[in-house]
Parts: C-alpha cells; sequence; structure tokens
C-alpha cells in the first residue's frame, strides 16, 4: 500500500505575525490604562480588567497558531454543517 504524500507546511508570514502580536499588545495596554482606576475604585483590584484581557489574550495566541497549522481546505468537508450553525444561531 503506498502512503499519499506528506503535505508541506506553509512558512510563518513573520510581517503578519508581528502585526497580529503588535495590535494584541497595544490593546491590552489600552484595556489597562483605560480600566485601571475603575477596577481599583470599584472592585480594590486595579489589575483586574488587565489580568483577564491578557489571560484572553494568551488563549488567543495558542488559537492563533493552532489554526495557522490548519488546512483551511479541508473545512469544504464541514459546509453544510457551518452553514446550518449559522442559519441556526
Amino acid at each position: 500500500m503506498r502512503k499519499s504524500p506528506a503535505r508541506r507546511r506553509a512558512p510563518i508570514d513573520y510581517a503578519l505575525f508581528g502585526a497580529a502580536v503588535a495590535l494584541l499588545v497595544i490593546g491590552v495596554v489600552m484595556v489597562y490604562s483605560s480600566s485601571v482606576i475603575y477596577a481599583e475604585k470599584n472592585l480594590g483590584r486595579p489589575y483586574y480588567f488587565f489580568q483577564r484581557q491578557f489571560i484572553w489574550a494568551i488563549v488567543s495566541m495558542f488559537a492563533m497558531g493552532a489554526m495557522s497549522r490548519f488546512d483551511y481546505n479541508r473545512l469544504r468537508e464541514y459546509e453544510r454543517l457551518c452553514r446550518s450553525i449559522a442559519v441556526l444561531g
């Protein structure tokens, strides 16, 4: 039996990756700078919103890394399911 040839991984687009990371960092800094006083006064924890945003930023970086390795052409197999979910949702 013959194995199918392995697919080659596309190289990382460092400019796009750098832009995404820069926007992520700017967004986290903006959340911190706009919410630190409110969080200190009302919650007693000045880093409350920053910590939440930072955790989601880390989660999103892992998700971005996982999806960058996913062959998006395989999504055609799930086209009907995705459309059904989109219409029902």
